[in-house]
């Protein structure tokens, strides 16, 4: 994943209830240089996949760094592209249990052995991949601010973290697409 300039990132930032200000820092300033020299960054916005196929309630940490990159005039400009995307089958399988509210069976070494040994054989559909327009950043928070339920100051300090922007972009771009992203036979 290196090769391809991929990083990892923990899925718990802080633990024990504390937060990690020097790993907060480090990522802070990697991101923030990544930006600088122009590369391309690719975020999750929901953190991971979802067992249900519906959406999860975005994570806005990395979409904050680039906000606050835009702001301070690190960076001219960010052009973000909202990319959906969608698969016929999961290839973990079928939660159905889960989703009845069951409680989710642990995994062993050995499932996991044998999981990886269905996926490699087994065919699990069409995938489609929806682009959304792409959208100025920097444009986009101008909108932002200027919209009356943005008026306060207690609302443009939290805005780096809010999910208005999450919002505005996602609504903006991919309003028609996400209807169409359901595969059809």
């Amino acid at each position: 994943m290196k090769r391809v300039g991929g990083f990892f990132i923990r899925r718990k930032i802080d633990s024990a209830g504390e937060k990690d200000l020097v790993y907060r820092a480090v990522l802070y300033s990697y991101v923030t240089e990544l930006l600088k020299e122009k590369q391309s960054l690719e975020i999750f916005i929901e953190g991971t996949r979802t067992r249900s196929g519906l959406p999860n309630q975005p994570k806005t940490g990395l979409l904050a760094v680039a906000v606050e990159a835009v702001e301070k005039s690190q960076v001219d400009d960010i052009i973000i592209i909202p990319t959906c995307m969608s698969y016929e089958k999961l290839m973990e399988g079928n939660f159905d249990a889960e989703l009845m509210g069951q409680t989710k069976i642990p995994e062993t070494f050995l499932h996991s052995i044998l999981t990886i040994g269905k996926m490699l054989c087994g065919f699990y559909g069409h995938i489609r991949v929806n682009f959304g327009a792409p959208q100025s950043l920097k444009k986009t928070l101008a909108e932002i601010r200027s919209s009356p339920a943005c008026l306060s100051s207690k609302s443009q300090q939290s805005l780096p973290r809010s999910r208005s922007l999450y919002e505005q972009v996602t609504n903006k771009s991919m309003e028609n697409k996400l209807s169409s992203s359901t595969p059809t036979c």
